[in-house]
């Protein structure tokens, strides 16, 4: 992983008690989901569809680190 993408996520989730990075990070997440969407409804051949697949899975990962970091942080 990108260090500056790893530091600049690690920014935002610190002193972060009222969630806005949280928030930011998680919308940053969606926003690349919805990408892959659209892309996907537009047709996209097997192959794309398959390595589309594998970074959604990446998102949802990215999206589920997000919450346990900030929530063992916060809570």
């Amino acid at each position: 992983m990108d260090n500056n993408l790893t530091e600049f996520a690690a920014d935002l989730l610190a002193d972060d008690a009222h969630a806005a990075g949280r928030s930011t990070l998680l919308e940053e997440l969606l926003q690349m989901e919805g990408t892959l969407k659209l892309k996907m409804d537009r047709g996209v051949s097997q192959e794309q569809a398959n390595k589309i697949e594998i970074i959604k899975q990446a998102i949802d990962s990215s999206r589920m680190i997000v919450d346990k970091i900030w929530e063992s942080k916060y809570h």
